[in-house]
């Protein structure tokens, strides 16, 4: 069980001379609000005397449209912030008076989702876990196979894809689904010990890049420093990818570096910075220009960089987490910023400028 306030925090800074600089703080407005239940454009969870019994539910934020994943319900509901309804796919179970934009499908379990420019629907379909369970992000060491169903924007299944673009292999863990700007299919994938790319174009896989392959291995002296891969985040043309790897002296984290990885060239094109606080995390890439990174102490906080390695500004977030059963911070395609708060009544959404 989900015991007290579980709160994760997605953004905030690189230590060392980012305490140099001016930190702006970025102030929250009312963006959403989500009705706990089990009707249309509500979401279900459960909770006891100290907070959620279970992580079922998350919320993506795609071109200004809400996209709730609800996997005790088994669906998914594509909202306007105004509650309008734009599409429910899933169980139909307690739904009335939407019949326009309902459309049933059985998933097993719900993970991550994507949402292009034309409304279709890219979503993991993890098929070793029951419906309802816990859908286990990036902090458990949990790898469960997944599929990727493509759907339009009615709701209509186009097809599966696994490793091979058919179903034939399922996907590892998958860590992230994107959609480049040549409107191929991105899926990032992860096991303890390895991370693949794949990119497709309809049905039809157009690479794979298995970068358990590259050496990132460094010696100072008589120093081993042996690299992983900490996070790989895609640039919009899908032909390059930054990859975050972790540097330890035995099992003691000391540094990071970020490189840059060209498709073309299947290569490791060049380092773009060194990060000497293991604190810092990648978070995100903006526009293939800015790269924020977070760090999860006291407050949250961003760091951003320029792809010269120069911080260009400091942001903190004022947030207040003490009434709420779970805090996530999420970004948009376009940079923008939201947070979900998971409260007793329903979801809070908030936009941060």
């Amino acid at each position: 069980m989900i015991r007290g306030r579980f709160i994760v925090l997605a953004p905030l800074v690189l230590a060392c001379s980012c305490f140099l600089f001016n930190v702006t703080s970025m102030k929250a407005s009312d963006y959403a609000t989500i009705k706990r239940g089990d009707g249309a454009g509500q979401i279900s969870y459960k909770i006891d005397e100290f907070g959620l019994e279970d992580l079922t539910c998350k919320i993506f934020i795609h071109d200004d449209k809400i996209c709730l994943v609800d996997n005790i319900q088994g669906r998914i509901q594509v909202v306007e912030p105004d509650g309008d309804i734009q599409l429910i796919l899933g169980s139909l179970n307690g739904i009335t008076g939407h019949e326009k934009v309902s459309r049933k499908f059985n998933f097993s379990t719900i993970g991550a989702l994507f949402m292009d420019e034309d409304g279709n629907l890219f979503v993991q379909n993890i098929i070793s876990q029951s419906a309802g369970s816990r859908y286990t992000e990036r902090s458990g060491g949990e790898f469960s196979p997944s599929y990727v169903l493509v759907f339009n924007k009615s709701g209509m299944l186009q097809y599966a894809l696994g490793q091979n673009g058919s179903t034939s292999t399922p996907f590892s863990q998958i860590d992230s689904i994107e959609v480049d700007s040549e409107g191929r299919l991105i899926v990032i994938s992860r096991t303890f010990d390895a991370w693949n790319v794949y990119s497709f174009k309809g049905k039809n896989l157009n690479y794979h890049i298995n970068l358990a392959k590259l050496d990132f291995n460094e010696k100072e002296g008589d120093n081993v420093y042996t690299g992983k891969i900490e996070n790989v985040k895609m640039y919009s043309s899908g032909d390059k990818f930054l990859i975050s790897a972790d540097y330890y002296d035995g099992l003691r984290l000391k540094y990071r570096k970020v490189f840059v990885f060209s498709v073309k060239q299947n290569r490791i094109e060049k380092t773009l910075m060194t990060i000497p606080d293991p604190k810092n995390v990648l978070f995100t890439m903006v526009d293939d220009k800015l790269i924020y990174f977070w760090n999860i102490d006291r407050d949250v906080r961003f760091s951003v960089y320029n792809h010269e390695g120069n911080i260009v500004s400091n942001i903190k977030l004022d947030l207040n987490s003490r009434r709420n059963y779970y805090t996530r911070i999420i970004e948009d395609r376009k940079g923008d910023i939201y947070s979900y708060h998971i409260n007793k009544e329903g979801i809070q959404v908030l936009e941060w400028e």
